[in-house]
């Protein structure tokens, strides 16, 4: 009885959320079966979004799932895990997720993420529009929606 206990916990702790993703390389935003395809169709980005009840769209509980969105820059900030806002209060194992704005913490490994997952859907040539740094923030670090 103990290992079935045991056997059971690993499963949980398996399938529960981590910044790892489902290939254990940091994309908790990629494909969720396959790690070379682009998890969106073209335009779209998987967006990092809240369900509303504690969750999040891109995690059932057990596995990776995709939340496609059309590319939009108001798309990216808007929302509970909009670029700009402050994500607090997740409980375990989501609370990795907890997070400031991402407009002032570039550095943030979530904020680094959704912003990978953002330009691969909606940016095909890898850059940052002209006028902003190194992580797409306007001058003064002003968050540009």
């Amino acid at each position: 009885m103990k290992y079935i206990v045991f056997a059971l916990s690993l499963l949980a702790v398996a399938n529960s959320f981590t910044l790892d993703g489902p290939h254990g390389d940091g994309r908790f935003l990629a494909h969720p079966t396959i790690s070379t395809l682009t998890p969106c169709p073209a335009g779209e980005f998987n967006q990092l979004e809240e369900d509303g009840s504690g969750g999040i769209l891109n995690h059932d509980g057990s596995t990776y799932v995709l939340n496609c969105k059309p590319c939009s820059k108001a798309t990216l900030a808007a929302g509970g895990f909009g670029y700009t806002s402050v994500v607090s209060g997740l409980a375990s194992p989501l609370d990795v997720l907890n997070r400031p704005k991402c407009c002032f913490n570039y550095d943030n490994s979530v904020c680094i993420e959704q912003m990978r997952a953002y330009k691969q859907g909606c940016d095909a040539s890898g850059t940052f529009a002209s006028g902003t740094n190194d992580q797409g923030h306007g001058v003064g670090s002003v968050c540009n929606a």
